[in-house]
This record gives C-alpha cells, structure tokens and sequence, in this order.
C-alpha cells in the first residue's frame, strides 16, 4: 500500500477569532516578572516581586521580598534568554498602524493598535488604553529609542483592557519615574530602571541591560502567562488483527490541560504496508496541539496491523451416488477470513 497522509484539522474548544495582531510567544520567560538576558540583578531591600526573578548572564541581588524562583545563569535562565531575544525581534519586526508622537499621556486615549515612535519617548500624566470591550485586544508599542515615565504618571487601561495584552518594544534604556504606575510587558534593548516607589504592573524584560529597583512593587498577575500541557494518547497495548480495527484519529484524544486561550489540534498520518505477515501495516499519528501563543507539542502514536489468522474453509457434505461417466453436480466450498 502507497504511503498516504491525511491532513485533518480540528478546533478545540472554541473558534478562532481574528484580530488585528498577535500576542509575542514568550516562552520561557512568560512567568518573569524582572529579567535581564545579559547584565546584572540588582535588587533592595525595598522592593517586593511576584513572579520569576533572574539573569542568565550578571551579577545577582535579591529584592526585599518575593514570590516567585530565582533563576541565574542555569538552564531555565539560558532558555528565557533566548525566548526575550526572539521575543523583541518579533515585536520589533510588527508593521506599524499608527505612528504617534514621542511625549505620550497627558489623558490622551489610545485604541488596540500596533504604535510606533520615532525616537526616544516619554509617559506623562496619565495613559488611557481603551480596549473597546474587547478583553482580547492587543496594543502594541514601538520605541525607537529610551523610554522614561515621569514622576507621578500612570497608565489607565479601561474597557477591558488588559495589562497581559499590552507590550513595549524599548530600542534603549527603560526609566520607570519615582511613584509612576506602569502597566504591561517591557521588551527593552537596554537597562531597566525602577526609581524610588514606581509600581509595574507585567514584566520588566531586557535582552541586554541591568535591571535596578527602588522601593518598588513588581507584580506579574498568573492571568499573564500559561504554559501548554497536555495528555497524548496512549500507545496501543498489542497488535491490531486487522487494518480496519485501528481506531480514527479524533481531536478529543487529546487532554489539553492548559494553554494560553484556544488550542488547535492537527492530525496527521502515515502508513505503509499491506497488513499482510509477510507486509505488516504501520501507522504513525501525529497530533500538533498549538494554543493561541503559537506554543506546540507533539503527540506521536504509532499503530500496528497484521493479518496473522488463518482463514477458515468450510466443505459442503454430500451424500450422493453417480453413474459414469455423468458429471457431478457437487456444492462448492466456501471460506472466510478474520479481516476480509
């Protein structure tokens, strides 16, 4: 039998839904809430941190308080290092919706929209991000250069707006003003700066630059980041008799225990062989389970035919008496086979 492949598409859960941009895939570094790929860690006494803290590659100085683990130049840091680099360049490499000026604030609305500037930029006053009622809207923000926050100034987000949804691609050094409010994920290209009282809300992530905090209070809500998991399909326990036993492959074979929102499930398939003992029939599922921040894992089962049984032959009893040189007219014999 020729090798074929099916191709069939499910959609678990709920439908897709379009929008005009996409969350960055994060990876690793999802669940940190202050990380530098290179520089160093420095922490105060003043500073308390929900969510993962950590370098890959600097100096390490705790903060006061936290809750959350502590990664420094081990496996997980490497990892979350080479997720905040792929991260920026992705960012950085959005096609701009709406160039605005570099001074921001000052009670100006902004709608879901990817922003760019044309050089360093502040934060001044207040921020309003509007999601239009939308809790899905993405905003997306462009730096081309520094970005500093001035004293006292905060970022509003209404009409659910949410803070996991919203991200600045920094081309430079990031300063977080005494008392300011900042809300969502810094990817910046430089140091991160937390002065005295400033509160973030997301992350602080650099891909290269040190990371200072003030008296800070850092929070990463769980709502931010989620790691896909799922259950794959046990593998057959024995060998199927017949092609036509092995069973269909269905996306509810898969148990997705968590993702970030909806997750897609593909199927496909391989085969070859006839079934027959000489021709066993092999069939290799593959299940690709990708969740809405283009994380994926693979599921691969692997199915076995052959056709081992013997068929039956059944011969029909007569009891008759023939003179020659006539012909007999004798019942045939019949058969049947376990697979066909």
């Amino acid at each position: 039998m020729n090798s074929i492949v099916k191709a069939l598409i499910f959609l678990f859960l709920f439908p897709s839904i379009c929008s005009f941009a996409q969350a960055p895939d994060l990876g690793a570094a999802s669940t940190f809430a202050l990380f530098t790929a290179s520089g160093a860690f420095n922490g105060d006494p003043g500073t308390s941190v929900i969510g993962d803290i950590g370098t890959d590659v600097g100096a390490f100085t705790p903060p006061g308080f936290l809750d959350g683990e502590v990664h420094v130049s081990d496996p997980v840091s490497a990892l979350a290092a080479s997720d905040v680099m792929s991260a920026y360049a992705d960012l950085a490499g959005r096609i701009c919706g709406a160039v605005i000026g570099v001074g921001m604030g000052n009670g100006q609305v902004l709608t879901p929209n990817t922003y760019c500037t044309g050089a360093a930029s502040t934060i001044n006053g207040n921020l309003i991000l509007d999601a239009e009622n939308n809790p899905s809207a993405i905003f997306i923000f462009q730096i081309d250069g520094a970005l500093a926050t001035s004293v006292n100034s905060t970022i509003t987000l209404i009409n659910g707006a949410s803070l996991c949804n919203v991200y600045w691609q920094v081309n430079g050094e990031v300063d977080l003003g005494e008392n300011s409010i900042f809300q969502g994920t810094i990817v910046a290209e430089g140091a991160i700066n937390l002065l005295s009282g400033a509160v973030l809300n997301g992350r602080g992530l650099s891909t290269a630059g040190a990371i200072s905090t003030n008296g800070n209070e850092v929070q990463l809500s769980e709502d931010c980041f989620c790691e896909l998991s799922v259950t794959c399909p046990a593998p057959p326990s024995s060998v199927f008799q017949c092609v036509a036993n092995i069973p269909p492959g269905l996306a509810s074979d898969v148990t997705i225990l968590d993702a970030c929102g909806t997750a897609n499930v593909v199927i496909t398939e391989t085969s070859s062989g006839s079934g027959c003992v000489t021709s066993p029939y092999v069939l290799i599922r593959t299940y690709t389970i990708t969740d809405e921040q283009d994380s994926t894992i693979n599921c691969v089962v692997t199915y076995t035919a052959i056709d081992n049984t013997a068929p039956l032959i059944f011969c029909p009893t007569v009891s008759a008496s023939v003179e020659c040189p006539a012909t007999p007219n004798f019942p045939p014999a019949t058969a049947s086979d376990l697979c066909s």
